[in-house]
């Protein structure tokens, strides 16, 4: 930008960036004269421009930074759901997995005790009825009364398929007992029914004829084949 002193017509060359739009005074360097210099109409549309585009940048630079942090935010977003869509997978399956064995545990709970008889305790302890050959006896009752002047031992009770597959029934031994533990007597009971199918359940009855005098407690097992 040309400048020229308007009191010697000395004229000087200065960036046209100093002289803003509202003008600005200046000093002539030879006579010292001072004057409001204004700026040239190119000088103010070059001065605006230079702002419009200042202002461009800058709107472009915060749009682009809001754009970028929704995009970011949208991204951390996803990368959440899927990080919870991840755990809930790892757990359905992990879920699934011991499902699938606390169902075979007791499907195959006649098998199990079969091969670790320890494992009947165990069962136990969860209520649930295990045995090697798949039966229990329950409801048995012992009772005894004189008939024709003879004393009658009667037991009763059910034999339970508890097993998920038919079961054979074996005969029952019932054994009698002195205090001390020693069998005195043993008594075979054939169940009229030779087997069972899973969660049936049969009632039998029998009956001893003057059983020992020295008897105190009675123990029925299974009879093994």
């Amino acid at each position: 930008m040309i400048l020229e002193c308007p009191n010697c017509q000395t004229q000087f060359k200065t960036p046209a960036t100093d002289i803003s739009a509202s003008g600005r005074k200046v000093r002539c360097s030879q006579c010292q004269h001072v004057w409001h210099c204004e700026p040239s109409d190119d000088v103010y549309e070059l001065t605006q421009k230079k702002s419009q585009r200042h202002a461009y940048k800058s709107n472009s630079r915060e749009e682009s930074q809001e754009v970028h942090t929704q995009v970011r935010a949208k991204a951390n977003k996803t990368k959440r759901r899927l990080s919870w869509a991840m755990v809930c997978v790892i757990w359905g399956v992990t879920l699934l997995i011991l499902g699938t064995c606390i169902t075979q545990l007791y499907l195959q709970r006649g098998y199990i005790v079969t091969l670790f008889p320890t494992t009947q305790g165990t069962y136990a302890a969860f209520g649930i009825k295990a045995t090697p050959n798949g039966l229990v006896l329950s409801g048995v009752e012992i009772s005894q009364e004189t008939v024709d002047e003879k004393l009658v031992l009667f037991i009763e009770g059910y034999i339970e398929n508890v097993d998920t597959r038919r079961r054979v029934v074996p005969d029952i031994a019932i054994n009698f007992q002195k205090v001390d533990g020693e069998t005195v007597l043993g008594w075979i009971i054939k169940p009229t029914r030779d087997a069972l199918e899973a969660d049936e359940r049969f009632y039998f009855t029998s009956q001893y004829i003057n059983p020992p005098d020295d008897m105190v407690t009675i123990d029925p097992v299974w009879v093994e084949n």
